[in-house]
């Protein structure tokens, strides 16, 4: 992986925001990615869209202003509530050019 300025998405599901953000730096420092930023949705559904959600849409602030170019994240499913929301939601990202990568799911871009 280059070395990526990388935004970490949190949105507590089976492990809390510290098991997260302990397994999140460990893979950035395995594969040379630079954390910016935690970006993290504590106590938001995840039936709630993306953009209605506070950190999320700081997020992609930050990408529209080339702070970052990758999103980091534990699971795909943190960023919807189905898997057609993961798949669209990620297909969109993807489309603008932003890396997406998740430490338990298959990596994308």
């Amino acid at each position: 992986m280059d070395k990526a300025h990388v935004g970490v998405y949190i949105n507590p599901g089976e492990f809390s925001v510290e098991e997260q953000k302990q397994k999140l730096q460990t893979w950035a420092s395995e594969n040379e990615a630079k954390i910016y930023d935690y970006y993290i949705d504590q106590n938001t559904d995840q039936s709630v869209p993306l953009d209605d959600r506070k950190e999320f849409k700081r997020l992609l602030g930050d990408i529209r202003n080339h702070k970052i170019d990758s999103i980091l994240t534990v699971d795909y499913d943190r960023l919807a509530s189905d898997k057609q929301g993961v798949d669209d939601t990620l297909n969109s990202l993807e489309s603008e050019g932003v890396r997406i990568y998740s430490i338990s799911d298959t990596i994308r871009g």
